[in-house]
This record gives structure tokens, C-alpha cells and sequence, in this order.
């Protein structure tokens, strides 16, 4: 089960006022304060990128629990991609969920 479903992800769009094409594409490994995504797991160690594009992208939200877990970097959460035609928009989690908390509060009054 997806941890945001479509009424949650709706809502975020309204807000973002993101354009009418973005697409859900799933869920994100990120390091926000290095601006890193996670790209690959390799004997070594996990491997990171710049890039969002180049991001492994999870379907479900508990996946993306037991990747993050797999981490163990401070600063890494798991992140939201949004994809329109023209860009790609990865949302760390917490930002996600204030955007949400701030929309409940306003139809709420």
C-alpha cells in the first residue's frame, strides 16, 4: 500500500499548484542537505547522484522504509517524485507532509 493516496497526492498538487500533467512517479531515497539521490546498491556501498532522474524509484512506501534503513547517513530521508514534461521535482518527505498539515488547517476553518 502506498503511504499517499490519490486524495493526499491531489491535494499536494493544489497546493504546489503543480501543472495539471505532473505524474506521481513513487518514492525517492535523498540526502536534502547534500541534495543526493540514491541511485544504486553495490557491494561497496550505496552509490549517489545529483541527478533525480537517475534515482531509484520505489512504488511502495514500505520499500522505501527498508531502503532508507539501509542508509544510515544522517540527513537522508525519502522523497516524493513528481514528474511533468518539462521537469522532474523531488519533495523531501517532511516538506510533503507540513504542505498537507498546512492544507488541513485551511479547510478546516
Amino acid at each position: 500500500m502506498n503511504r499517499y493516496g490519490r486524495e493526499q497526492l491531489r491535494r499536494i498538487f493544489e497546493a504546489l499548484e503543480l501543472p495539471k500533467n505532473t505524474r506521481f512517479r513513487g518514492y525517492v531515497i535523498m540526502n536534502g542537505v547534500d541534495e543526493r539521490y540514491l541511485i544504486d546498491l553495490v557491494p561497496e556501498g550505496l552509490l549517489w547522484s545529483n541527478r533525480p532522474d537517475d534515482a531509484i524509484v520505489l512504488k511502495k512506501h514500505k520499500k522505501a522504509i527498508e531502503l532508507k534503513k539501509l542508509a544510515e547517513e544522517d540527513n537522508v530521508g525519502i522523497g516524493l517524485l513528481f514528474e511533468t514534461d518539462e521537469l522532474i521535482l523531488p519533495l523531501a518527505e517532511d516538506a510533503v507532509r507540513d504542505v498537507l498539515f498546512s492544507v488541513n488547517q485551511s479547510s478546516k476553518r
